[in-house]
C-alpha cells in the first residue's frame, strides 16, 4: 500500500511541476474558468486547505475528494463499498482530508475515477493538454492523439463533456460543503 501511495503522490507532484512551467498559458486561459472554480479556489485558499473529501449528498456510497494545488486540481470520484466507508468517514470527521483522499485511492473494493485538470481551467482538448481521466486501469488524456481510441471525434467530445460535467459538479458540491 505504501508503494501505491508513494507512486500516486509522485505522479501528482510531477503533474504539479509540469503545470508550473505553463504559467503564462494559465494566466491567458484564466478568463475561461467558470465562476464556481474561482469561488472554490478562493474558499480553499481562505481556509488554507489543499484537499477536501466528502460523502456525496445524493448517493451515500460515493465519496468525492478534491485536491487543489493552485494551478491544478485532481478530483477522485469513488464508489465505496460499505466496509470501507467507516474509515473514510472517520478521517473526514477529524478533518484529516489528505488521509481520506489517499484511502479513496488505495482501499480494495473502491471503484475510482480520477479527473486531473492540470491548468485549473476545465478539461481542454489541445496539443499540449495534460488533463486526463483515469477509470480503473484506463487513462485518457485530452489531446488530439487520445481521440484515436474512440470511434470518432463526436464520441471523444461526449466523453470529455461527461467527465467535465462530473468534475464541475464535484467542484460545486465541494464549494457548498466549504461554506
Amino acid at each position: 500500500m505504501k508503494k501505491i501511495i508513494s507512486f500516486f503522490l509522485l505522479f501528482t507532484f510531477s503533474i504539479f511541476l509540469f503545470s508550473q512551467q505553463n504559467t503564462s498559458q494559465t494566466q491567458t486561459q484564466s478568463q475561461q474558468v467558470p465562476q464556481c472554480m474561482k469561488d472554490f479556489a478562493k474558499m480553499m485558499n481562505s481556509k488554507n486547505l489543499r484537499t477536501i473529501v466528502f460523502q456525496q449528498s445524493k448517493n451515500k456510497g460515493v465519496f468525492i475528494g478534491v485536491q487543489y494545488l493552485g494551478k491544478m486540481a485532481m478530483v477522485i470520484y469513488a464508489e465505496v463499498p460499505k466496509e470501507n466507508r467507516g474509515i473514510i468517514l472517520k478521517n473526514i470527521k477529524s478533518k484529516n482530508y489528505q488521509r481520506a483522499y489517499q484511502l479513496l485511492n488505495v482501499l480494495v473494493g473502491n471503484k475510482v475515477t480520477t479527473i486531473s485538470d492540470s491548468e485549473y481551467d476545465t478539461l481542454k482538448i489541445s496539443d499540449n493538454s495534460t488533463d486526463f481521466v483515469r477509470i480503473g486501469n484506463k487513462t485518457v488524456f485530452f489531446n488530439p492523439d487520445s481521440g484515436k481510441v474512440f470511434k470518432n471525434k463526436e464520441e471523444f467530445r461526449k466523453f470529455r463533456d461527461k467527465y467535465n460535467k462530473l468534475y464541475l459538479d464535484a467542484i460545486k458540491e465541494a464549494l457548498r460543503k466549504l461554506k
